[in-house]
């Protein structure tokens, strides 16, 4: 089962890139993203922002995705509704963390994605993270949470080396590692 939930979530979950103006269209058929040579992280679709970037009311969604959003978020007040082919994701910043939350057609949360630094990452994380890899700087964390299960994919850093590390319950696993030709 973590297997399965861990190659679902590597095929899905790390598809939105943490700058404000991407945004998911379809999350079940994009790539594990990972650091390419050129320090660019790519995803394996193009947005068609004039199409996707478009707010949506409210009024325009049905009222089950709206009362699960407040239900669960009720202090958040900055959210952007992007319309996908599944539903609807919800896009807010609070606290720091970059927050994505979808819902399918009818109101069921699908996903979470949360990206934020090291210094909101829990302690349990870091410090699974510090104890093997001492000498690398965490500098970026995304974490998707899906069927009570999170998965955090954090991005480390040593001089010109750079790792990719996912973690599910616990459990610790290199996704991706390569090293600049240029030490910092």
């Amino acid at each position: 089962m973590k297997n399965i939930f861990l190659s679902l979530l590597a095929s899905i979950s790390f598809s939105i890139v943490m700058s404000e103006t991407a945004y998911a269209q379809a999350l079940g058929d994009s790539t594990l993203l990972s650091f390419s040579k050129n320090k660019k992280i790519s995803s394996s679709y193009e947005l068609n922002r004039a199409a996707d970037s478009v707010s949506h009311f409210y009024n325009d969604m049905n009222l089950n995705i709206v009362r699960a959003f407040m239900e669960e978020y009720k202090d958040v007040n900055n959210v952007r509704w992007v319309k996908c082919e599944k539903g609807y994701i919800a896009l807010f910043v609070k606290d720091s963390v970059d927050t994505r939350v979808q819902y399918d057609k009818w109101g069921n949360f699908e996903v979470q994605f949360r990206y934020y630094l090291e210094n909101r990452l829990s302690p349990e994380i870091r410090g699974l993270v510090k104890r093997n890899y001492y000498d690398y700087r965490i500098f970026q964390i995304s974490e998707a949470r899906k069927g009570g299960v999170t998965c955090y994919q954090i991005k480390i850093r040593k001089k010109n080396k750079f790792k990719v590390i996912n973690i599910i319950n616990g459990e610790m696993k290199v996704m991706d590692e390569f090293s600049d030709a240029a030490p910092r």
